[in-house]
């Protein structure tokens, strides 16, 4: 799976097209389709999105934790799946955002592009100018949830 990180802010032009960050493109080179596939966070207001493989391990996901034809594997696979936009990657490295996804994010002339890991966001910058400082805020408060026990280093042996 790509692996994205960083923060990149990139203009929005008329009809809707914007730069995928350069890491990000580097990152998806691997994938087999050329280009992202975005839908609605189900946390947050902004757009989330990734390759293919991250498609892939969320349609895997719901198959795993949910029976087939429930209510929840439909809820998820409805929300998730069929919510899913894939907006190929043009030769100048552009996507373009549907007018959909534009207004689900409140977007207007600029969004800015957060690597989380195997995943991404795209959001509207002041609004993720906002949740990073609470989320920095919160981060520091549970710092320690990151500390992990240091296993004690091996004895050294003893020869006789």
């Amino acid at each position: 799976m790509a692996l994205f990180v960083s923060t990149y802010a990139n203009k929005v032009d008329k009809k809707g097209r914007v730069s995928v960050p350069a890491t990000f493109r580097k990152a998806l080179e691997a994938e087999s389709f050329n280009g992202i596939f975005c839908f609605e966070s189900l946390s947050k207001p902004c757009l989330q999105g990734g390759g293919q493989s991250y498609i892939e391990m969320l349609q895997a996901a719901i198959e795993q934790e949910f029976d087939p034809l429930t209510d929840d594997q439909d809820d998820f696979a409805t929300t998730l799946l069929s919510g899913s936009t894939p907006l190929s990657i043009d030769g100048d490295g552009r996507v373009t955002l549907t007018q959909e996804l534009i207004e689900i994010g409140g977007f207007s002339d600029t969004v800015t592009f957060v690597g989380m890991g195997g995943f991404f966001e795209i959001w509207e910058p002041e609004a993720f100018a906002a949740h990073r400082a609470q989320a920095r805020v919160r981060a520091k408060d549970k710092r320690a949830l990151l500390l992990r026990p240091r296993k004690p280093a091996a004895p050294a042996s003893e020869e006789g």
